[in-house]
């Protein structure tokens, strides 16, 4: 099974729909996360990019310091 989200609160209904159904058919569930490009312009204008959307800097994961 597939279940494409981007995880917002409006998907909870879906995501427990869809866990409860693989879980009753004992199938494998993949989850699809997709983001667009806060640059892209998208199709729709829905205001400013929530930060837990936006991409991190640096270009990968923060790594601390020891030192």
């Amino acid at each position: 099974m597939l279940l494409a989200t981007d995880m917002s609160a409006r998907c909870d209904r879906a995501t427990h729909r869809a866990v409860a159904l693989a879980e009753e058919w004992q199938a494998m569930l993949t989850v699809l996360h997709v983001l667009e490009d806060a640059d892209s312009g998208g199709l729709y204008d829905l205001g400013p990019v929530p930060s837990w959307r936006r991409p991190r800097s640096g270009g990968g994961r923060q790594r601390a310091s020891h030192g």
